[in-house]
Protein backbone atom coordinates (compact mmCIF):
# COMPACT_ATOMS: atom_id res chain seq x y z
CA UNK A 1 0.00 0.00 0.00
CA UNK A 2 0.95 3.25 -0.83
CA UNK A 3 -0.11 6.10 1.24
CA UNK A 4 1.12 9.97 2.50
CA UNK A 5 3.68 9.68 5.14
CA UNK A 6 3.22 11.19 9.12
CA UNK A 7 4.93 11.39 11.84
CA UNK A 8 4.56 8.65 13.05
CA UNK A 9 6.35 7.15 10.06
CA UNK A 10 9.69 8.57 11.22
CA UNK A 11 11.40 5.58 12.76
CA UNK A 12 11.00 3.57 10.20
CA UNK A 13 12.31 5.59 7.34
CA UNK A 14 14.69 6.75 9.33
CA UNK A 15 15.89 3.37 9.98
CA UNK A 16 15.68 3.15 5.68
CA UNK A 17 17.58 6.56 5.37
CA UNK A 18 19.69 5.90 7.66
CA UNK A 19 20.78 2.55 6.22
CA UNK A 20 21.31 3.82 3.07
CA UNK A 21 23.39 6.61 4.25
CA UNK A 22 25.64 3.95 6.06
CA UNK A 23 25.90 1.36 3.58
CA UNK A 24 25.59 2.66 -0.14
CA UNK A 25 26.94 5.69 -2.55
CA UNK A 26 23.10 6.52 -3.11
CA UNK A 27 24.24 9.81 -1.03
CA UNK A 28 27.11 11.10 -0.89
CA UNK A 29 26.45 12.18 2.83
CA UNK A 30 28.12 10.54 5.84
CA UNK A 31 26.09 11.83 8.48
CA UNK A 32 22.54 9.80 9.84
CA UNK A 33 19.12 11.59 10.48
CA UNK A 34 17.78 11.82 13.80
CA UNK A 35 13.96 10.20 14.02
CA UNK A 36 13.07 14.29 14.66
CA UNK A 37 15.17 15.27 11.70
CA UNK A 38 13.34 12.91 9.26
CA UNK A 39 9.85 13.55 11.28
CA UNK A 40 10.21 17.46 9.91
CA UNK A 41 11.23 16.48 6.21
CA UNK A 42 8.48 13.62 5.80
CA UNK A 43 5.80 16.25 6.97
CA UNK A 44 6.77 19.13 5.60
CA UNK A 45 4.90 20.65 2.48
CA UNK A 46 6.56 19.17 0.09
CA UNK A 47 4.98 15.49 -0.55
CA UNK A 48 6.28 12.06 0.98
CA UNK A 49 5.23 8.86 0.76
CA UNK A 50 5.13 5.75 1.92
CA UNK A 51 4.82 2.14 0.87
CA UNK A 52 3.89 -0.46 3.67
CA UNK A 53 4.31 -4.39 3.15
CA UNK A 54 2.23 -5.67 6.00
CA UNK A 55 1.58 -2.71 8.16
CA UNK A 56 5.30 -2.32 7.90
CA UNK A 57 6.56 0.90 5.58
CA UNK A 58 9.58 -0.56 3.56
CA UNK A 59 9.89 2.17 1.24
CA UNK A 60 9.77 6.21 0.63
CA UNK A 61 9.97 8.80 -2.13
CA UNK A 62 9.27 12.86 -1.69
CA UNK A 63 9.92 15.63 -3.88
CA UNK A 64 10.87 19.32 -3.39
CA UNK A 65 12.05 21.77 -5.00
CA UNK A 66 14.97 21.77 -7.93
CA UNK A 67 16.53 25.12 -7.04
CA UNK A 68 15.10 28.22 -5.55
CA UNK A 69 13.25 31.04 -7.24
CA UNK A 70 10.37 31.28 -9.59
CA UNK A 71 11.97 30.37 -12.45
CA UNK A 72 12.48 26.95 -11.66
CA UNK A 73 8.90 25.97 -9.60
CA UNK A 74 8.04 23.77 -12.14
CA UNK A 75 10.70 21.60 -11.43
CA UNK A 76 10.95 19.47 -8.54
CA UNK A 77 14.22 17.26 -7.34
CA UNK A 78 13.30 13.86 -5.96
CA UNK A 79 14.36 10.85 -3.34
CA UNK A 80 13.16 7.77 -3.51
CA UNK A 81 14.69 4.44 -1.22
CA UNK A 82 13.65 1.51 -0.20
CA UNK A 83 14.74 -1.35 2.54
CA UNK A 84 17.02 -3.81 1.19
CA UNK A 85 14.38 -7.01 1.51
CA UNK A 86 11.71 -4.99 -0.63
CA UNK A 87 14.24 -3.56 -3.78
CA UNK A 88 13.67 -5.61 -6.70
CA UNK A 89 9.72 -5.84 -5.96
CA UNK A 90 8.03 -3.50 -7.96
CA UNK A 91 7.18 -1.08 -4.64
CA UNK A 92 9.84 1.70 -6.44
CA UNK A 93 8.31 1.96 -9.24
CA UNK A 94 4.69 2.11 -7.76
CA UNK A 95 6.06 4.65 -5.49
CA UNK A 96 7.34 6.75 -8.08
CA UNK A 97 4.48 6.65 -10.23
CA UNK A 98 2.32 7.56 -7.08
CA UNK A 99 4.78 10.53 -6.54
CA UNK A 100 5.31 11.67 -10.74
CA UNK A 101 1.23 11.92 -10.41
CA UNK A 102 1.39 13.87 -7.35
CA UNK A 103 4.20 16.03 -8.75
CA UNK A 104 2.14 16.39 -12.17
CA UNK A 105 -1.32 17.77 -10.40
CA UNK A 106 1.24 19.94 -7.89
CA UNK A 107 1.92 22.17 -11.55
CA UNK A 108 5.71 20.06 -11.93
CA UNK A 109 6.07 19.76 -15.60
CA UNK A 110 9.70 17.16 -14.98
CA UNK A 111 11.45 15.55 -11.79
CA UNK A 112 15.04 15.39 -11.41
CA UNK A 113 16.70 12.26 -9.98
CA UNK A 114 20.15 12.94 -8.88
CA UNK A 115 22.49 9.80 -9.16
CA UNK A 116 25.57 8.48 -7.96
CA UNK A 117 27.50 7.25 -11.31
CA UNK A 118 28.75 3.99 -9.36
CA UNK A 119 25.04 2.57 -8.77
CA UNK A 120 23.92 1.10 -11.73
CA UNK A 121 20.78 0.05 -10.35
CA UNK A 122 19.55 3.19 -10.09
CA UNK A 123 20.12 4.33 -13.18
CA UNK A 124 18.96 1.27 -14.88
CA UNK A 125 15.79 2.24 -12.41
CA UNK A 126 15.43 5.65 -14.24
CA UNK A 127 15.78 5.06 -17.55
CA UNK A 128 13.17 1.77 -16.92
CA UNK A 129 10.31 4.10 -15.66
CA UNK A 130 11.30 7.13 -18.29
CA UNK A 131 14.23 9.19 -17.26
CA UNK A 132 16.67 10.44 -19.63
CA UNK A 133 20.50 11.40 -18.28
CA UNK A 134 20.79 15.13 -19.12
CA UNK A 135 23.76 15.87 -17.20
CA UNK A 136 27.22 14.51 -15.34
CA UNK A 137 29.27 16.43 -12.91
CA UNK A 138 32.78 14.22 -13.12
CA UNK A 139 33.69 13.96 -9.46
CA UNK A 140 30.73 15.65 -7.75
CA UNK A 141 30.12 13.76 -5.04
CA UNK A 142 33.10 12.22 -2.22
CA UNK A 143 32.32 9.29 -0.25
CA UNK A 144 34.88 6.92 1.36
CA UNK A 145 37.54 8.89 -0.05
CA UNK A 146 36.15 7.76 -3.38
CA UNK A 147 35.56 10.57 -5.78
CA UNK A 148 31.90 10.13 -7.84
CA UNK A 149 30.07 11.27 -10.80
CA UNK A 150 26.81 12.69 -10.39
CA UNK A 151 24.38 12.16 -13.03
CA UNK A 152 21.53 13.95 -13.39
CA UNK A 153 18.29 12.43 -14.67
CA UNK A 154 15.27 13.78 -15.91
CA UNK A 155 11.69 13.24 -16.73
CA UNK A 156 9.40 15.48 -18.67
CA UNK A 157 5.68 14.62 -16.72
Amino acid sequence: MIRQATAADAPMVAEIMNHVIANTTATFTTITKSVNQVATEITSPQPCLVAEIDGTVCGYARYFPFRSGPGYAHVAEYSIALSASTQGRGVGRQLLSQLCDMARADGKTQLIGAVSSDNETALKFHETNGFSQVGRLPDAGLKWDKPLDLIFMQKRL
